[in-house]
């Protein structure tokens, strides 16, 4: 529960992914948040995403099972966050990014955790790169949340 807190609300995303120089809540209304997010890439520029999240408790009816699933949105649609994040960090709009978090409970005090994302970090970027950088990001990622949890 501790951990999905931390995942679900991308308004802490900052104080736990030393990665992104800004994350933000655009709007929530149930257990939908949309949000945009800029990342720190070193020897690049770096890249945002706006993105719409679902959050989903207990699923099935089983505690403690819960996942996210989010999806980029159209960064027209929000020209104000667009305007703002390309005028102060010169970011490049991250236009394919969706994936999901999914925590099952295997005991009183552990999970299982399964992280799966799609993503293309546009602009001129070598596939083998982007590659590096996510195998190398990714289990940080899922390291924080855990350390922000306890």
């Amino acid at each position: 529960d501790a951990y999905f807190a931390a995942v679900s609300d991308p308004g802490r995303h900052t104080a736990v992914n030393s990665m992104l120089r800004e994350s933000g809540v655009i709007s929530q209304s149930g257990n939908a948040v949309v949000f945009y997010q800029v990342v720190d890439l070193p020897l690049i520029s770096d890249r945002y995403w706006i993105n719409k999240a679902v959050n989903e408790r207990n699923l099935g009816g089983v505690s403690g099972h819960h996942r996210q699933t989010w999806y980029a949105m159209n960064k027209d649609d929000y020209p104000t966050v667009r305007d703002a994040v390309e005028d102060k960090f010169g970011a490049v709009f991250t236009a394919i990014n969706y994936g999901m978090w999914d925590l099952v409970p295997a005991s009183d005090s552990s999970c299982t955790i399964t992280y799966a994302g799609i993503s293309d970090p546009g602009g001129s970027v070598p596939g083998g790169a982007a590659s590096w950088a996510s195998e190398k990001s990714l289990p940080d990622n899922i390291n924080s949340f855990y350390s922000a949890a306890r």
